[in-house]
């Protein structure tokens, strides 16, 4: 086994999560490689959220960290990324509310993460790294749909490349784990991005560090309120629109890293077939 080298912490945004919360953060903190720190933003909720986490801070000695309310509202793409510009951990794994962690998600991640990081010479340090799993799906009530994450949404097990994530998220936040290098290039995340978890698997991609984990190291929560989801047939004005912020998106990276001329038309002959023949974006 690889040697437990550097501090990892776990990052949460919260917004009126109470009904599932709970069950979340014992599955966390019950993790067999114990996060060193919960950093925790809520999003303004209204229901029990806050009061449950200020409890959890309290009987755990501030290992929870809750971030003090900005009175800002900003989405889940706006919180996430606020809470990864606020951790200097060596490693960060991505949490959702409402989700259940099987006791060695942590661990299981860390193992194979650094043991590519010492294949590669490296621990927390270059190249930047992102490794992502996949998940069993369950519902509100927390009975399991026998379906995949991977499976929902289509996906295959082989690592895609950057066209193919420039076009279409093909990593789910709530299964990421990423060092401290992925993150430190991944910052500031642009205002242009569609989600913050769509760019992080495009830098790690980028620096050639973007692994594939086939294995089920959470519960993920489908129900109403979710914020993501596999795409589907829209409206065309949506599709339009989809498409303006992709590219958006795609422009953004392509500034950050000086993207080749190469891939850009990559991406666009790529985006062509899935947007025409796969009918998805």
């Amino acid at each position: 086994m690889v040697s437990q080298r550097g501090t990892l912490e776990v990052v949460m945004a919260t917004f009126n999560g109470a009904a599932y919360l709970q069950q979340q953060l014992i599955s966390i903190e019950s993790q067999t490689w114990r996060p060193d720190r919960l950093l925790v933003r809520d999003d303004g909720s209204s229901d029990g959220t806050i009061a449950l986490l200020k409890s959890w801070s309290e009987t755990t000695a501030g290992w929870l960290q809750l971030l003090p309310p900005d009175g800002l509202q900003l989405g889940c793409c706006g919180s996430f990324a606020a809470l990864l510009a606020m951790t200097q951990a060596a490693y960060v794994a991505v949490a959702d509310q409402d989700d259940v962690w099987e006791p060695q998600r942590l661990e299981r991640g860390m193992v194979v993460l650094q043991a590519e990081e010492l294949r590669r010479g490296c621990f927390a340090e270059e190249p930047a790294m992102l490794l992502h799993s996949d998940a069993t799906l369950i519902n509100a009530q927390g009975v399991s749909l026998h379906l995949s994450l991977w499976d929902w949404h289509g996906l295959g097990k082989v690592c895609p490349g950057l066209a193919a994530l420039a076009v279409g998220p093909r990593v789910t936040g709530c299964t990421m784990l990423l060092n401290q290098a992925c993150l430190k290039q991944a910052l500031p995340i642009p205002e242009q991005v569609v989600q913050y978890d769509w760019w992080l698997a495009l830098v790690a991609r980028h620096a050639n560090g973007l692994l594939e984990l086939p294995e089920a190291l959470l519960q993920h929560r489908r129900h109403d309120a979710n914020t993501s989801g596999p795409i589907r047939w829209i409206h065309l004005r949506q599709k339009w629109q989809r498409w303006l912020a992709i590219r958006r998106q795609w422009l953004a990276f392509q500034s950050r890293f000086s993207v080749t001329v190469s891939q850009r038309l990559a991406w666009w002959s790529n985006w062509a077939l899935r947007a025409y023949v796969d009918g998805r974006i």
